[in-house]
Parts: structure tokens; sequence; C-alpha cells
């Protein structure tokens, strides 16, 4: 389970061989969320409200990277590390 990126606590990873549409995992201490790549929303879980904006403005300002990082590792190989709000 790649991880991809960590901030404010957020650990973001995408799975091997997960299911479409192309989506996230974040994990925080406040809760667990699924995020889709195309359009930033949460599809399943919640987060505290300040860490689900945060991770869905980055969502946003990232998305070309997630989609990379999604179709690699959907190929089985490694992704590069994103990097968090600036």
């Amino acid at each position: 389970m790649p991880e991809l990126c960590r901030f404010h606590g957020a650990i973001i990873q995408i799975f091997p061989r997960d299911h479409p549409p192309a989506h996230f995992h974040v994990r925080h201490a406040g809760g667990r969320a699924r995020v889709t790549i195309s359009d930033a929303q949460v599809v399943r879980g919640s987060l505290p409200p300040n860490i689900q904006r945060l991770v869905l403005e980055w969502a946003r300002v990232r998305r070309g990277e997630l989609e990379t990082a999604w179709e690699r590792i959907q190929r089985g190989q490694v992704p590069d590390k994103i990097a968090p709000l600036d």
C-alpha cells in the first residue's frame, strides 16, 4: 500500500489492484475516507472537517499527480511521492 503523502496527520494511500473509479484512501486519527481523484469527492467514510477540507484542496491541486500515481500503481509500478500543500 504505497503512501503517497502525509500532512497534518493525514496519510494518503492508493492500493494496488483497487477497483475503479480512480480513488485514494485517507487515514487520520479522526477517521478514514475514500476520495475520488476525478472530482475530489468523499465517497466513503469521514474525516474531521478541517482535515477533510485540506485533503480535498490537496486533491484538487495534485489531481494530475494522483492520476499518474493511480495508473502506475495499477500497473504494479512504484509511484512518486506527492508533495503536501504549499
